[in-house]
């Protein structure tokens, strides 16, 4: 049985982003196991069976844990090495605000980094969310199947969980709806991403922040402030484990 490189452990809530049988799949008091780059199991062991002498564990006490987030549109198109430069940066910044996979409309980069993975923008049969849309219409807003994009703006600073919060704020939109707007829907939208769910043979990207219940994050108007994000199974924040 293969052995975990990385095990959280004590997890309060995992969102998974699976259904089944018409629910939702939230593990209680569970644990995440990663095989290098790879979720090994998600569950509701506490992982102990995955553990050998070259395991790092990270203890999940009082936080939820789910998928990282997806922007399914930008444009990474550039002409010169600082611009390569610049969007590395802000792709980084934004890592830190738990989106580490892009999609985008024209595929002209090889930026290939631990941090995201860019993939061509396939046939879109969810529709974008834009920042007019939360900003303007989000009274109006009462679509269940959408993807959270802020598009070219998260290249200015704006991030998609601001905008989800409007959306919670402003037009009551549900907790589960919006985490999967910024998750699941968007994998299903880039095909062959590997990202968005939690699941065994999933790529392991994932966010845990403290509390007990995933309204938490969208509740509050502040910045959220990660306690731990995970791309391709290896701790980047808030301290890298190698």
């Amino acid at each position: 049985m293969k052995k975990a490189t990385l095990l959280i452990r004590n997890i309060e809530k995992i969102y998974t982003m699976q259904m089944k049988k018409g629910e939702d799949v939230i593990y209680t008091h569970g644990a995440i196991a990663f095989h290098h780059d790879e979720i090994l199991y998600v569950g509701e062991e506490d992982g102990s069976r995955y553990i050998d002498s070259d395991t790092r564990i990270i203890d999940g006490t009082n936080q939820i844990a789910f998928p990282a987030f997806i922007e399914c549109n930008i444009d990474v198109n550039y002409s010169s090495f600082d611009e390569e430069r610049k969007l590395r940066e802000k792709l980084y910044l934004a890592s830190k605000k738990g989106v580490l996979t892009y999609g985008c409309t024209q595929l002209s980069s090889n930026i290939q980094d631990v941090y995201w993975k860019l993939t061509s923008l396939q046939n879109m049969k969810y529709p974008l969310c834009s920042v007019k849309e939360v900003v303007v219409l989000s009274k109006k807003w009462k679509k269940k199947r959408f993807c959270i994009s802020s598009a070219s703006s998260i290249m200015k600073g704006e991030d998609q969980l601001l905008m989800a919060r409007l959306l919670h704020l402003h037009s009551q939109t549900d907790a589960m709806t919006l985490l999967k707007a910024l998750t699941l829907y968007p994998s299903r939208c880039l095909k062959g991403v590997n990202t968005g769910v939690l699941e065994k043979g999933r790529q392991g990207d994932v966010l845990l922040v403290y509390g007990n219940h995933i309204n938490e994050i969208f509740s509050v108007m502040e910045e959220c402030h990660f306690s731990h994000i995970i791309k391709s199974g290896v701790h980047i924040f808030p301290n890298l484990i190698i």
